[in-house]
């Protein structure tokens, strides 16, 4: 496959892959935002009130992983856009178009999203196992769920507390948005490829 298409070739190539690019890219985008609003009120409501870390993470470990999951979701966010961007670009450019720079610009977020997608749910795992063990070590018909706002005074490592709830939903929109990029990223790939073979199906016919 060629790197570089003609001048010729440029004009029914650019066109429906800028559109692929533009409508795709906002798609992938505004899900991904919606998604992300848990995760980012958590760490807000973690950092500006309780001025802490999340009860479901108790380790120095956990805590970066869990900084980390939010960067990449960050980050996919980002891509999202990129791409509408490059839809931009692909319209409005009168170079030759490369398809290495698309295709090196998908992968990436394909290998980037899928990556970060594995550590969520690494992290996911934990806070499960982490709520598994409180639940399995409390007493015999003992009420695992504890309303910090009685200000009782017990021990609430051994207790699930609601924020661990809203924690454990962070984790799971931040992987369904990253899954969300991954299948972005998935789908222009496939667009691309599929304009290219029927171009060249057409080119042999006319030969």
């Amino acid at each position: 496959m060629r790197d570089n298409l003609s001048s010729q070739e440029k004009k029914w190539f650019s066109i429906p892959i800028a559109d692929a690019f533009h409508h795709l890219g906002w798609l992938g985008f505004w899900l991904q935002v919606v998604l992300a609003f848990i995760p980012v009120s958590v760490l807000l409501f973690a950092l500006l009130v309780l001025k802490t870390s999340a009860q479901g993470i108790e380790t120095i470990i956990e805590v970066i992983l869990a900084y980390g999951c939010l960067l990449s979701l960050g980050f996919s966010i980002f891509w999202s856009f990129r791409y509408t961007k490059l839809g931009r670009s692909l319209a409005a450019t009168t170079r030759p178009l490369s398809l290495e720079k698309i295709t090196k610009t998908l992968w990436l977020g394909v290998t980037v999203n899928l990556s970060c997608m594995v550590v969520t749910v690494l992290v996911a795992i934990g806070a499960i196992g982490t709520m598994l063990f409180r639940v399995l070590t409390l007493p015999p018909g003992a009420i695992p769920l504890f309303d910090q706002r009685q200000g009782l005074n017990l021990n609430t490592n051994q207790w699930i507390v609601p924020l661990d709830v809203v924690w454990l939903q962070a984790l799971i929109n931040t992987i369904a948005a990253q899954l969300v990029g991954v299948v972005i990223s998935l789908l222009l790939f496939y667009r691309v490829n599929h304009i290219r073979n029927n171009r060249k199906k057409e080119q042999k016919l006319e030969n």
